[in-house]
């Protein structure tokens, strides 16, 4: 299946080919007789075209970007213009008479080149394979209305009454089945131009019903009415021919679907915070004293001095009358029982933070790393750090913690301060830098709140940020509409060709009116506003033309409506061109028509103007300016959504709060004067003396001015990895609505076309407007889709050249005919697309049969991939009736199509078909890969060859089934 408008990324259908390159025009041997009496038999019939499915404007047809679908075949009156031959009328009118003699059932279909497949690119117009002239259908019966070079009475006094109006009807229907683009009064969308015969009928329309997986079951259903009083032709004098018809055109298109999906989920969201720490006890040098004694006298003598606050107290020094050097004396200096200070468990100790200890005594503790402050996340002890805790939006924001958006892309955030950073500390309040790991590390005192505040800014918090999202849908419900563009319209279409009375050319000049309505609604009753004054915008910009009057037109069928109304006759053709000259002349310029429409990119025309443009029997140059509806195709989405933000409570924990720390010291005492505890303002001494029986003395001596403990490692170093689990739970109502299809915007363009000999050209450039670019049926706002220009341009570009050559036999009799020719085509709009093909066909026919080749090769270009395709179309038919055409495409996938048909009679064919996609039409045309194959039933209707064809089949997705074709009453 092809993309779009990646996501965008969405398709017009271009139909790919080359022209069909006819063998020869069919020219009339035609004397210069009376509109009654006159007599011709057409030479050489035009080919029949090879079909393509969706082949013209008027299908809908739209496949993806990278489709085609071929149909191999389809009636001839579905192609256009012929092209002049190279050989001369009498070479071909031998060759028609002996290729269509009668053989066996029936004869050879003429000579045509296959057209090349459907090869679809965004926002460019249905472009189908270059137009031929379906002259076999035009009756044997004069070209009197355009050739005519005397002036017949219509009645005289001897003979019946004339039936004047139907003499006008039946010029007029003879030269639209010839030139059924000069006559031209469809929009290009209705119903085909060949289809127009106002002698026979009234009423024109065409169908497509599907039936199959992913496919609306009214595709499209167009009607149209021109009755019989409203149409005219007639030649007034200065060799000039007018025709006027009108009538009105409505129908019913399919334009697209859009869905409108709510859904109910609920969505769990986690993050997990990560804390980590490592510390250790860095031991200082250790003094120790010793002392056992047994039985000892103790003498004690003590001083003690205590000033006010601020004052120090000075050295305290004890005379307490013994000779420490005396030779019975020991002093036991390591025995000081004041441990207290270097200790954990002390309240002067670790309780105190080391606070009566020198900084050289207190304990050196290793950070391995930072802090992050985390205390906010317990509000001061209103949240518990328990699992099922909820912890409140706005403490989880003072804690630096942050969800984001899931929906917006916005990512969780954690942005807690860094408190600390790591290295060697000592272990003391002014020179530890965090108060609350140095009481996790040191005091033995922490409990409840104040040791958790204090254990969350302890750590190395990190946040592993939010995870994966988990969705569970908890309900669904999905709407979905098909869109449908309603339009009525009324036509008014006014023609003159000017026959220059000496040089071999004509002028033609065309006012082409077609103001109407359009609706676009939904079948449940919606009617969406926008695309509604969208496209009648573009169809009232017809009725601009309505009042114009070019080349004095609007004079000319006044004298031609008094002149019927006189009962007059028409007047002659008095020209230095031969009839013959004339009739190719008429060629050219129906071949130079088709081309205007063939190159356009209006899906409907709703006005234009064909500036008077000369043409001669070799050449042809035509400007025009035209307005109606550009088709584009188009991707919307929007989104809303409503979030019941959920409560964020603690899931899961893995803590440390109670078991880490603290470090565990033991008093050492030391006598080392190098490290004095500072003054204070209180001072202390003691002399202890014991005397043993022998005499022996044991001095203890304490002051506290020269006296200091060292702290004793004992729970050395610490390490804790913990974890906090949050989690929330959010309940999201989502309303989705989305569009694919087709949006019909008013649009002008201007076209110029012309040819040289075998050599046509066509180059066709316009602009489009969007009321609301921003809205489509069923969504109000693109916030996700492609974005959506106001204004566009667009291009597109036709170059061919083809050859004719006839074989001869002995007696210079016609036994085959071969034709063939390159042909360029590139389309290009302002949103970033450009697609070019470049494809050659050959066509060979003899008496009982024909085939036709057509490779090539087509490069499409998006804003963001480029695509290349690369095709092969064939077909074969013999006199018996029997048609069989496939085709191939290589691109990214490959697309294979074979078909057989075998006509029973001359109404009724049957056939198969196999092929290894289907066409979806969900919105945008598209195509799957999957085996599908079926039988085909095809029914011409009486007296014209517009056909009525039923395609039954099945395959990998079941039923499908489609039928499809005109009718006209």
């Amino acid at each position: 299946m092809s993309p779009y408008n990646r996501p965008g990324i969405l398709a017009v259908s271009v139909v790919l080919g080359s022209l069909n390159l006819l063998m020869s025009k069919v020219t009339y041997a035609m004397g210069e007789d009376s509109v009654a009496g006159s007599s011709m038999q057409p030479v050489l019939k035009a080919p029949k075209p090879l079909a393509i499915e969706g082949h013209n404007r008027t299908s809908g047809y739209v496949p993806g970007i990278n489709s085609i679908e071929m149909q191999p075949f389809v009636r001839q009156q579905e192609r256009s213009p012929t092209r002049l031959p190279r050989n001369s009328p009498e070479l071909i009118a031998s060759a028609q008479d002996l290729l269509e003699q009668p053989h066996g059932d029936r004869p050879v279909p003429p000579l045509s080149a296959p057209s090349a497949p459907n090869v679809s690119i965004p926002d460019s117009p249905i472009l189908d394979s270059p137009p031929v002239i379906p002259e076999s259908s035009i009756p044997e019966s004069p070209e009197q209305p355009l050739e005519n070079q005397q002036e017949q009475p219509l009645e005289s006094p001897t003979e019946p009454e004339i039936d004047l109006e139907q003499v006008v009807l039946d010029t007029l229907t003879s030269t639209s089945e010839r030139y059924p683009h000069i006559v031209n009064s469809t929009d290009n969308l209705t119903f085909l131009p060949q289809s127009f015969r106002p002698n026979a009928d009234e009423t024109y329309g065409s169908f497509d019903f599907r039936f199959a997986q992913q496919n609306p079951v009214l595709n499209r259903l167009t009607i149209a009415r021109f009755p019989q009083s409203n149409q005219f032709y007639w030649i007034v004098e200065g060799n000039r021919v007018v025709a006027e018809t009108e009538g009105w055109q409505g129908g019913v298109l399919y334009q697209g679907q859009s869905d409108v999906t709510h859904t109910r989920e609920r969505v769990e969201l986690q993050q997990v915070l990560w804390g980590t720490q490592a510390v250790w006890n860095i031991p200082r040098p250790a003094h120790l004293g010793v002392a056992e004694p047994e039985n000892f006298s103790v003498t004690t003598v003590s001083g003690a001095i205590i000033n006010s606050p601020g004052t120090p107290a000075g050295r305290i020094i004890l005379n307490s009358g013994i000779d420490v050097n005396a030779p019975n004396v020991t002093r036991l200096t390591d025995l000081i029982p004041n441990i207290s200070d270097a200790s954990t468990y002390s309240p002067t100790g670790g309780a105190d933070l080391f606070q009566s200890l020198s900084p050289d005594e207190a304990p050196l503790i290793l950070q391995g790393f930072p802090t992050v402050d985390l205390s906010p996340l317990i509000d001061h002890g209103n949240v518990q750090l328990r699992q099922g805790e909820v912890i409140p939006t706005d403490v989880l924001s003072r804690a630096g913690i942050s969800w984001g958006d899931i929906f917006t892309g916005e990512p969780s955030s954690f942005t807690a301060p860094v408190t600390s950073t790591s290295g060697i500390k000592i272990a003391q309040l002014t020179r530890f830098g965090n108060r609350d790991l140095l009481g996790i590390l040191v005091n033995p005192n922490l409990r409840g709140t104040e040791r958790d505040l204090s254990y969350l800014n302890s750590l190395f918090w990190t946040s592993f940020g939010r995870r994966q999202p988990e969705f569970e849908l908890l309900s669904q419900n999905q709407n979905t509409e098909d869109w449908y563009r309603a339009y009525l319209s009324h036509t008014h279409n006014r023609v003159a060709i000017d026959y220059d009375p000496v040089d071999i050319r004509a002028t033609y000049t065309n006012i082409f009116a077609n103001p109407g309505v359009s609706v676009v609604l939904a079948l449940n009753g919606g009617i969406d506003t926008t695309q509604t004054l969208n496209a009648t915008l573009g169809l009232l910009l017809g009725g601009l033309f309505e009042e114009v009057d070019l080349n004095n037109i609007d004079r000319s069928l006044e004298e031609a409506r008094q002149a019927f109304d006189n009962r007059g006759v028409f007047s002659s053709l008095s020209t230095q061109a031969t009839s013959t000259q004339r009739r190719q002349i008429n060629q050219r310029l129906n071949q130079t028509l088709a081309y205007t429409n063939f190159t356009s990119g209006l899906e409907q025309v709703s006005g234009g103007i064909t500036f008077p443009s000369s043409i001669t029997p070799n050449t042809s140059n035509l400007f025009r300016l035209q307005t109606g509806l550009y088709r584009r195709s188009v991707q919307f989405l929007h989104q809303k959504r409503h979030v019941i933000v959920g409560d964020t409570f603690i899931s899961n924990l893995r803590l440390s709060n109670r078991t880490f720390g603290p470090l565990t010291f033991i008093g050492s005492p030391t006598t080392d004067s190098s490290t004095p505890i500072q003054p204070t303002n209180e001072a202390f001494a003691v002399d202890v003396i014991l005397t043993g029986p022998g005499g022996e003395q044991f001095v203890q001596q304490y002051n506290s001015a020269d006296v200091s403990a060292n702290p004793l490692m004992v729970r050395g170093a610490d390490l804790t990895f913990d974890r906090i689990e949050l989690t929330r739970i959010d309940h999201v109502e989502t309303e989705f609505d989305s569009f694919r299809g087709y949006l019909s915007l008013p649009a002008i363009e201007m076209t110029w076309v012309g040819s040289s000999n075998d050599f046509n050209y066509s180059l066709s450039s316009g602009l489009w407007l969007n009321l609301n670019a921003n809205e489509a049926p069923g969504v109000s706002h693109n916030s996700l889709g492609l974005p959506e220009p106001t204004i566009g341009i667009y291009a597109n570009a036709v170059l061919n050249l083809s050859t004719t050559d006839i074989t001869l036999d002995s007696n210079n009799n016609p036994v085959s005919a071969s034709t063939y020719g390159p042909l360029l085509r590139m389309n290009w709009d302002s949103t970033s697309r450009f697609f070019t093909a470049l494809s050659y066909a050959y066509s060979h026919q003899e008496r009982n049969w024909r085939y036709s080749l057509t490779p090539g090769i087509a490069i499409a270009v998006n804003s963001d991939n480029t695509q290349r395709i690369v095709f092969l179309n064939g077909d074969l038919v013999t006199a018996s009736g029997l048609e069989l055409s496939g085709g191939l495409e290589l691109s990214e996938n490959t697309f294979f199509n074979v078909q057989v048909i075998q006509s029973v009679n001359p109404r009724l064919s049957v056939g198969a078909y196999i092929q290894n996609f289907s066409s979806d039409s969900e919105g945008l045309e598209t195509r799957s890969l999957n085996l599908n194959y079926g039988a085909l039933l095809r029914y011409t209707l009486n007296g014209n060859n517009r056909s009525t064809t039923i395609r039954i089949g099945t395959g990998d997705r079941g039923l499908d089934a489609r039928i499809q074709g005109e009718f006209q009453f």
